[in-house]
């Protein structure tokens, strides 16, 4: 009787590799969004002001 090899993705190559990628891709949408977000407070505290 052979033994079924479990997928162990922590020490996988392949795997640890698209975790990273999901991690940096996820971490700059967060980056983008809040430079977004503080480029619109931004631009209405402009707007507040130059009134």
């Amino acid at each position: 009787v052979t033994e079924a090899q479990i997928h162990e993705s922590s020490v996988c190559p392949d795997c640890q590799k698209k975790k990273a990628e999901l991690a940096k891709t996820t971490f700059l949408r967060r980056k983008k969004m809040l430079m977004e977000s503080a480029l619109i407070q931004e631009k209405l505290e402009e707007q507040i002001y130059s009134r």
